[in-house]
């Protein structure tokens, strides 16, 4: 409420028109926000003769909208109450209730007002009824029970009362005062002085204020300031205000005010009776004061009518604050309370009482069983208090009831607690005497009966003890005897059969040699002979292939030149060409006749100019008209010419348009004869199938040949086991002499011999040696270059179909300038010739750029055809280099036929063997002949990784080489085999960080890429397996500990290091998996690799932990490599060069300024991002499943990124762009088909962009067809798609098909979502088994430079 501007300021005031709120009031009152706004700032005075309406000051519109405030709070409480009254109230008639009443108490400020005024009324006249109550109720007791009683008197606060509540009291003179026109606190204090001022002891007048006066309560005296007594009570309700809320519309807050007349019309009753006595005729509206006397009327009614109980709440403090207390301030309110006055009248009365048969029951065992009467009541309570309580004046017998004074009772409780006290202790004493007694005699008969029968089990014990000794000695006698004949026969059969073996071995081992001589030669015979006709078989179906390839590419090439004759526009250039001449005529001939019509019009306004100025010379004018009628007659003759000209043009226009039609049967002619050629391809296509299929078998034959050869190397092995047994029990039993051996020389065993050695073994002669693998290699590289030719056809393919797409959308074009052929008039001809030519422009253009990324493609495939007659080459020479190296293993046989010779000649004990690996045919120059050691077989390190191209001899990867010793040099101690080691790794407690830094943070992935998979955490586990053997579970604790925080050291530092990260999460992993298999309770098949002593298994969640680490470090890392590659290279990479949109994409205007030409990104270079990323992973062995999820983790990422530029830029809405983005997703769900990733469920996560692109390209009008295809889209994306949907030839997509679209949101299951969440995250599982390791067999890397390490 704000003054109203004008004259008169401060006389009316008004509601600001810009305030909100008066419009939310109106609404939640349901009344017009008009009628509100006038009342609220005028009232209405009735008159005998007339109404009239009246502005209302500021202060008066700010009363009565407080007042109005203000009645509604007291309606709607009201209102609550009765509400919850009627809620509770029961079906049933009830006769007594139970009332919660809860009040201020007494309150005292240092500045009070008319609130702090009622509320000590109301407690003045509820501690009169507390006092009338109590203190009566007492004295009444005792005068009912004939107690003799002296009568005491307590404070009575009447008097205080009759000063506010009795005529010409406070609250009268207050209602007096507000009666009159101009009423002010001034004249209420003057009226009280002078009436109450030295009349009344209650009342008082303040030394130091005027405006103020002073009332003695029962508790203490309190000062009352007199302003807002008048405002605060006087009713400020308006007439206006009632009848307003009363037409309410809603029905609540109307029938607040009709309930509440009923009340009004009961205090104003009220208050007429009052003014009646005092002769007044005149009805006023009840004021505050009255309406709060009759309200304490009623509750007193209320009160006086029940049994009250009293519970009084006292503040500690006025702070509210725990463990403080204020003494002055609790005794101040418990005299404020009446509490001291009642406890005074209690501590002189009798405040304990009981019943005679309650004081009974409870104390009879104060009395003997002599003295129990129990036909007389009294006097037996009489017995007890004079046997406990000595002083008759602490109780009195009533007429019921005894009463004790204070502390009587407490006295009697304590007697009572000590007799029961005694008299327990007295049963226990007995009890327990008892119970000991009987425990005692039960012991002794027990132990009586224990005795008896254990003397005669030792007695029996002893005579079978001297049985058993006598029967022992004998049969010992006669088992030594049998035991040494048993020896003496089995060791002499056993000497007799080794001597019977060892000359048999002997003589067979001579026949053998000459045997396996003469079969290894028939065996090289085949195999050389097989190896001969295998490469020649080979070498013909490749130049096979490579002419097949070379015919397909010179017939590509005679496609693509019939193709580009078939688009040639020269012709439509010519036609163009004269057109362009033509209409550059007729606009010539059109400007001169308009220019004459131009000087046509000049003569005809001179003349008429003429006509009215010369009456006179009609005659001449007239002449001179038909002259002129005569000229124009001539101009429209030369304008039925241009007519004629111009339909002889449209006729040539429409013979242009046959033509071009006939072109383009031509060109559909072509096209056709392109099917046939990609028919062709697809028979090309099928004889690469049949190239696959001999290609697999030859693998399928290569892995056999690897199996047998791994046999041969067991059974030479086995054999080397046999021959040094023998050289063993030769050398104990010195049967041979020794002989002067040749100098020691190393050299190779052939391979020939080994195949002997297995056909001894039961192996059959005919197999063949494996081939070598640079062969095999380059077959491999062979098929990559078939599929890759296969790829080619499909994109060929895929660009003929494009080629139909253009055609048809020419043929529409050409359809729709035959429709609108028809000129209307020369300017319009002019117009629609323009854009014809434009369109040609652009139709020529296009074909031009299709010609150029024809051109690139052929030139690539000659690329690729090269260099695929390249590999042949290389093949053709790797052919003569195998060839090459079958004549240098014919000549490493014949020296080792002259070897065998040399060792036949040499005794058992001097030879021994190692097996080593031999990566190439021979050894560098810089070697150092290995020194001789003892048989020990190993396992040989994984040869580094060979470039494509390299060609090795994997056949011969391990050689036996064998070392003769010097007789001279004493044979050192045999090592023990793999199969006796433990694997465990020993170390001391002083090398643990020496440990930990070469295991974990200073190793390095150069130092074990040739070792077995995961060996840091193979070799981690065989160190944890060390105190696990020895008990130190400190030792294992610390130490994996150690690696744990190593792990996490490494990958922070490492953490944009891929290789690194994907190294330690397969680490990681296989530890977490080697504790599970053989740690903790897991009862694995292999016990021996087991921990025995500790339970590791808590640590696992702390390594898959840092295995979680680890991957998600990988996935942000990944992340980041391809976010800037997904828009240009999926988005806005153009595969289909046909295919451009009419929009271009990529850099918006000014983005390429004053930057550097970035190379474009295609999509290969997006999949072999993604190759290196997946290389990494599978080059330190990551399980299969986690890089599953990994990509699927990608490949969400890929899709949110794709999609979410689709939704934000408009260019990307387009049908053509439309089949850019699938050819290219395509590509992407190859690569992922090549990887064997299709059946993995790693497509699904990229659905939502493929359907993107369906609905792209699809009809925008079927919603059903759009929701059926649109699985994976909800309605709002759907919707923002077809929004920003753009196409020349179509129209827009119509708004009913929007909205269709908007109501599927309500069966979707987040249709608000439009953008894709990057930062979500798929649930990981890592894998929890592995293969069984054998760590008897596993090695030491020699780089990680391990000496401390030592094997159990």
């Amino acid at each position: 409420l704000v003054n109203e501007e004008g004259e008169g300021e401060g006389e009316a005031s008004m509601v600001p028109p810009g305030d909100g709120h008066i419009g939310l009031a109106a609404e939640q009152l349901g009344v017009d926000v008009t009628d509100l706004r006038k009342w609220l700032c005028h009232r209405r005075i009735v008159t005998d003769t007339e109404s009239l309406v009246i502005p209302l000051n500021l202060k008066q519109a700010i009363n009565a909208r407080d007042g109005l405030s203000k009645h509604l709070y007291a309606l709607m409480f009201d209102w609550v109450v009765e509400q919850i009254n009627c809620a509770l109230k029961a079906s049933t008639k009830h006769h007594v209730f139970i009332g919660v009443l809860d009040i201020y108490g007494f309150e005292t400020f240092d500045i009070n007002s008319f609130e702090q005024f009622c509320i000590n009324y109301a407690n003045e006249k509820l501690q009169q009824q507390f006092n009338q109550h109590v203190f009566k109720l007492e004295q009444q007791e005792y005068i009912s029970e004939a107690i003799e009683w002296s009568f005491i008197d307590f404070y009575d606060n009447q008097p205080c009362i009759d000063l506010i509540e009795n005529k010409l009291g406070i609250m009268d003179l207050l209602d007096e005062t507000c009666k009159l026109p101009e009423a002010s606190d001034s004249q209420l204090i003057q009226k009280l002085y002078n009436t109450h001022e030295g009349k009344s002891s209650h009342f008082s007048k303040p030394r130091t204020s005027r405006s103020a006066f002073c009332v003695h309560h029962y508790a203490t005296a309190v000062e009352y300031q007199s302003e807002g007594f008048v405002e605060k009570n006087t009713d400020s309700l308006v007439n206006e205000h009632l009848k307003l809320l009363k037409a309410s519309k809603h029905k609540m807050v109307a029938n607040m005010f009709l309930n509440q007349e009923a009340a009004v019309a009961k205090v104003t009753k009220a208050a007429a009776m009052k003014n009646k006595r005092k002769g007044q005729g005149m009805i006023s509206k009840p004021t505050v004061g009255l309406q709060f006397q009759e309200s304490l009327k009623g509750l007193m009614s209320t009160l006086n009518s029940t049994s009250p109980h009293y519970i009084r709440c006292i503040k500690p403090n006025d702070q509210k604050s725990s463990f403080m207390y204020d003494p002055q301030r609790v005794v101040q309110q418990l005299r404020a309370c009446g509490v001291l006055e009642t406890i005074r009248i209690s501590a002189a009365g009798y405040p304990s009482r009981w019943v005679y048969d309650d004081f009974i029951h409870r104390y009879l065992m104060l009395l003997s069983s002599g003295q129990i009467r129990r036909d007389d009541m009294r006097a037996m309570c009489n017995s007890i208090l004079e046997k406990t309580i000595k002083d008759p004046e602490k109780y009195r017998f009533g007429k019921t009831k005894i009463f004790f004074r204070a502390g009587q009772v407490a006295y009697l409780e304590m007697i009572r607690s000590k007799r029961l006290h005694d008299s327990s202790v007295m049963i226990q004493k007995h009890i327990r005497g008892w119970l000991q007694m009987k425990k005692y005699k039960r012991l002794r008969l027990a132990t009586i009966l224990i005795q008896s029968h254990a003397r005669g089990l030792m007695a029996r014990r002893l005579a079978s003890f001297l049985r058993r000794t006598k029967a022992a000695i004998c049969i010992q006698k006669m088992v030594r005897g049998f035991l040494q004949r048993s020896w003496y026969h089995k060791l002499r059969r056993g000497a007799l059969l080794v001597q019977n073996r060892f000359r048999g071995t002997c003589a067979r081992k001579m026949y053998q040699h000459l045997v396996w001589n003469s079969k290894a030669c028939i065996i090289q015979k085949h195999v050389r002979g097989w190896l001969a006709r295998r490469a020649y078989r080979r070498s013909q179906r490749k130049l096979i292939l490579a002419q097949c390839c070379v015919r397909r590419w010179l017939a590509r090439r005679e496609l693509k030149r019939l193709k580009i004759e078939a688009r040639s526009v020269a012709h439509l250039q010519k036609l163009n060409k004269g057109m362009e001449n033509k209409i550059i005529e007729l606009q010539q001939k059109l400007t001169d006749q308009i220019s004459s019509n131009a000087g046509w019009a000049e003569k005809l306004r001179h003349l008429e100019d003429l006509l009215s100025s010369e009456k006179a010379k009609r005659g001449e004018v007239a002449k001179r008209v038909r002259v002129l009628e005569v000229e124009v007659e001539e101009m429209r003759r030369a304008k039925t010419t241009v007519e004629e000209e111009l339909n002889l043009e449209r006729q040539k226009r429409e013979k242009d348009l046959k033509l071009h039609q006939q072109q383009l049967q031509r060109v559909n002619h072509q096209v056709s004869v392109l099917q046939e050629a990609l028919k062709e391809a697809e028979k090309t296509k099928e004889t690469i199938s049949l190239l696959e299929q001999d290609n697999r078998q030859l693998e399928s034959e290569h892995s056999d040949l690897r199996e047998h050869h791994q046999h041969i190397l067991r059974g030479y092995t086995a054999l080397e086991q046999k021959c040094s047994d023998l050289e063993q029990h030769q050398a104990a039993t010195n049967q041979f002499k020794m002989m002067n051996p040749p100098s020691p020389t190393s050299s190779s065993v052939d391979l020939t011999a080994a195949s002997s050695m297995a056909d001894m073994r039961g192996l059959t002669p005919s197999t063949s040696p494996v081939p070598p693998e640079g062969i095999m290699e380059r077959s491999h590289l062979d098929l990559s270059s078939i599929v890759m030719m296969t790829e080619q056809a499909d994109a060929h393919k895929l660009a003929t179909n494009g080629t139909g797409t253009l055609v048809e959308e020419l043929q529409r074009k050409e359809e729709f300038q035959r429709q609108h052929i028809h000129w209307e008039g020369e300017e319009g001809r002019r117009k629609e010739v323009e854009a014809r030519n434009s369109e040609l422009e652009g139709t020529v253009a296009r074909l031009k750029e299709q010609w150029d990324a024809e051109r690139v493609a052929l030139e690539t495939e000659k690329g690729q055809l090269m260099r695929e007659v390249e590999s042949l080459r290389q093949v053709a020479g790797q052919v003569d280099g195998y060839q090459k190296l079958q004549q240098e293993i014919e000549r490493l046989s014949q020296e080792n036929a002259s070897l065998k010779e040399q060792l036949s000649a040499l005794p058992p004990t001097a030879i021994t063997v190692t097996t080593t690996p031999v990566v190439a045919t021979t050894p560098p120059p810089d070697a150092t002949p290995p020194a001789p050691t003892t048989p020990t077989t190993t396992v040989p390190p994984v040869a580094p990784k060979q470039p494509e191209g390299v060609s090795t001899i994997d056949t011969l990867n391990l050689q036996k080489q064998v070392s003769c010793e010097s007789p001279q040099k004493p044979r050192p101690t045999p090592e023990p085999s793999s199969s006796s080691y433990l694997g465990i790794l020993s170390w001391q407690d002083k090398d643990l960080h020496l440990l930990l830094n070469t295991l974990v943070l200073d190793l390095k992935m150069e130092g074990v890429e040739d070792s077995t998979p995961c060996i840091a955490a193979h070799l981690i586990f065989m160190c944890l397996r060390y105190p696990d053997h020895c008990r130190k579970e400190k030792q294992a604790t610390e130490f994996l500990q150690g690696v744990i925080k190593g792990i996490q050291l490494v990958t922070t530092q490492h953490q944009k290091d891929m290789q690194m990260l994907a190294f330690w999460l397969a680490n990681t992993m296989q530890l977490s998996v080697d504790l599970r298999q053989y740690g903790g309770e897991n009862q694995h098949a292999l016990a021996k690799n087991c921990l025995s002593n500790f339970d590791l298994t808590e640590y696992q969640h702390l390594l898959n932990d840092r295995a979680m680490d680890i991957y998600n470090r990988i996935t942000k890392l990944s992340q980041e490599k391809i976010q800037t590659m997904i828009v240009p290279c999926m988005l806005e990479y153009e595969g289909l060069p046909s295919m451009t949109s009419s929009k271009p994409v990529g850099r918006r205007k000014g983005d390429s300024k004053g930057r550097p030409e970035v190379p474009k990104l295609t999509v290969r270079n997006f999949i072999h991002v993604l190759e290196n990323i997946v290389g990494s992973l599978e080059y330190v062995h990551v399980d299969h499943s986690v890089i599953v999820q990994f990509l699927k983790q990608l490949f969400y990422y890929i899709n949110g990124q794709m999609l979410n530029n689709i939704l934000l830029r408009r260019e990307m809405c387009h049908w053509a762009r439309g089949i850019q983005i699938g050819f290219n997703l395509s590509q992407l769900e190859e690569w992922c088909r090549k990887k064997g990733l299709a059946e993995a469920s790693v497509l699904a996560e990229i659905a939502p962009v493929y359907q993107t692109c369906k609905l792209l390209q699809m009809k925008k009008t079927d919603v059903k067809e759009i929701t059926s295809v649109c699985t994976h889209l909800n309605p709002l994306q759907i919707q923002k798609i077809l929004t920003l949907y753009i196409n020349d030839l179509e129209a827009p997509v119509p708004h009913s098909v929007l909205k269709e679209v908007a109501r599927m949101g309500g069966d979707h299951t987040n249709p608000s979502q439009l953008m894709i969440n990057l930062q979500h995250v798929h649930s990981v599982v890592l894998p929890t088994s592995s293969p069984d390791v054998n760590f008897q067999e596993l090695t030491l890397p020699s780089k990680l430079k391990a000496n401390f390490l030592t094997k159990i």
